[in-house]
């Protein structure tokens, strides 16, 4: 008989080394979604290659929706872990040291290039060297062309970094709740009262339809915008799959039945993607009449049901086959995230540097080498140096030197 774990309980082992190992994939599948947004046409990004592929636009396509909620899952369960471990004033404190650091330094160092280079390839500031540049970027008042996605009259971006500010709210507020909330209330016990089909129907159904609502509602009226102010779609979405993170660790069970839904959650995700294909124009619509009317008014549900499954399927997935703690997995859990705030950086210099010198598809091979090969260099370099660790996201192991 499998020992049900009461809701204040430390987590398993194998949901600590499942959580781990889908955080790096997460973040990894990041880092290829941002190389291929150079390669990708119609899509825009900070600087384009000249070498362009429609084939690709579908396959990232299949990840567009769902990666980033993904994210945002694993982040809600490593907040609930460390409030079931420490105090939730330690927890803050954390929180913020850990993501608002690095953020800042974002912000101010890593991504500046970026934005540099990305005025300099439109023909914005042809003249300018980054001297100049940096002067009028650090600016509050600095006069750089708006072309950019700039935090409103400032100079100042985030770019790729924007996810750290909306964890970093959604964290404080798990941490003010349970404050007030505790995890050991009776009503995390829920699904005793819940059948087995009941449980599994709520969770590949209700999810989808908060999802739906949430597009019906705020979609057309607040767009994304990563701006964080006003951002009203992006954090009712991201936010809901923030608590749904928390709710796998507080309701263990609900962790539990996860591998059960791989076979479900995979056929529901695939032919959700295939209507989400045929939207877009990627495959041939097959149906006619009063049902094509019916399918296209399904629109807004289908696609709140594709990203839903399939970061059910990917969950689900890791709960079943990514329970152990393999010899890959720690240095990379321990690498990721300052991979994470270089990696754009490096891409678009190297890919500045690399597209007028008509490589063909050398130019991508060199540029994912390049990228890991300098994103290694910033964590080593990060091991090596506190105060470059706490900039860059690292905090294992780093000691001021004597």
């Amino acid at each position: 008989m499998t020992q049900k774990a009461e809701p204040n309980s430390p987590p398993p082992p194998q949901r600590l080394v499942a959580i781990d190992a889908l955080r790096v994939l997460a973040f990894g599948l990041l880092m290829l979604y941002h190389l291929g947004m150079a390669y990708v046409p119609d899509w825009g990004w900070h600087i384009k290659s000249h070498y362009q592929s429609p084939w690709l636009q579908s396959i990232m396509l299949w990840s567009n929706q769902w990666r980033m909620d993904l994210l945002f899952v694993l982040s809600g369960m490593a907040v609930a872990i460390m409030l079931q471990r420490k105090p939730t004033l330690t927890v803050g404190r954390l929180r913020i040291v850990h993501l608002g650091i690095p953020l800042l330094a974002g912000v101010f160092i890593w991504v500046a290039p970026q934005v540099f280079v990305e005025l300099k390839d439109k023909g914005f500031i042809a003249s300018m060297g980054y001297g100049d540049f940096l002067l009028q970027y650090l600016n509050p008042f600095g006069e750089l062309p708006a072309v950019y996605g700039r935090m409103g009259a400032l100079p100042w971006t985030w770019n790729h970094l924007w996810f750290l500010p909306y964890v970093l709210c959604y964290s404080l507020i798990a941490v003010a709740v349970a404050g007030v909330v505790s995890f050991k209330a009776r009503y995390w016990q829920l699904n005793h009262r819940l059948s087995q089909w009941g449980l599994y129907a709520g969770l590949l159904v209700v999810p989808a339809l908060l999802y739906w609502l949430i597009g019906e509602w705020l979609y057309a009226a607040y767009p994304k915008n990563y701006a964080f102010i006003g951002d009203w779609f992006s954090h009712a979405s991201y936010g809901l799959a923030f608590c749904m993170g928390t709710l796998w660790v507080v309701w263990p069970q609900l962790w539990q039945r996860l591998p059960t839904l791989i076979l479900p959650s995979l056929l529901l995700a695939s032919a959700s993607f295939a209507l989400v294909l045929m939207y877009v124009g990627k495959l041939p619509a097959v149906f006619s009449g009063q049902l094509a009317e019916g399918v296209l008014a399904a629109k807004g549900f289908v696609f709140s049901a594709n990203r839903w499954l399939w970061l059910l399927a990917v969950l689900a997935l890791g709960a079943r086959y990514l329970v152990v703690d393999y010899p890959w997995l720690r240095p990379l859990r321990q690498r990721i995230f300052c991979y994470y705030i270089v990696h754009q950086t490096v891409l678009i210099l190297g890919l500045w540097i690399l597209k007028e010198q008509a490589l063909g598809m050398a130019e991508p091979t060199l540029l994912l080498l390049g990228t890991l090969l300098l994103c290694e260099l910033s964590y080593q370099c990060a091991c090596r140096y506190w105060v470059l660790g706490y900039l860059l996201g690292v905090f294992i192991a780093v000691k001021p030197r004597p």
